[in-house]
């Protein structure tokens, strides 16, 4: 079997740099999920806005014609543009402050039409997963 694998030396090499490899992509794996991904979930609300990609001010709708049915959006303005208005998605880590600054996971349930509202989240295709809403 030695014999086997001097004569192809090449392949015993190739089989060493693929084990040195994955090992080298579990390392940080391992450390990124030990020592990077909590501290992501302990920042401060003043750092959600650094890792989210949309921040704006507006009012929660919900059931207005031409929308998804039973489902949460955000309308708001910019200047020189008609108003905007994108969709919402809450997962579990969404957080929101009521008025009286009582902070917690977000109970979609518990909206009010027309509240006014600033939401920090990570924009892709057309919708929002929420990282923060909070009740102005």
């Amino acid at each position: 079997m030695i014999r086997a694998i001097l004569k192809n030396k090449g392949n015993a090499v190739n089989i060493l740099l693929i084990l040195v490899s994955v090992m080298a992509v579990a390392g940080i794996m391992v450390f990124f999920f030990k020592e990077v991904r909590p501290q992501l979930k302990n920042l401060g609300s003043e750092t959600v806005q650094n890792l989210s990609n949309f921040s704006e001010t507006g009012y929660l709708v919900i059931n207005n014609p031409g929308l998804d049915k039973n489902t949460w959006y955000l309308s708001y303005e910019k200047i020189g543009q008609p108003v905007i208005v994108i969709k919402l998605v809450f997962s579990k880590n969404s957080v929101c402050k009521e008025k009286t600054g009582k902070e917690g996971e977000c109970q979609p349930s518990n909206f009010a039409v027309g509240t006014k509202a600033k939401v920090e989240g990570d924009k892709t295709l057309g919708f929002v997963t929420v990282n923060r809403l909070e009740k102005l």
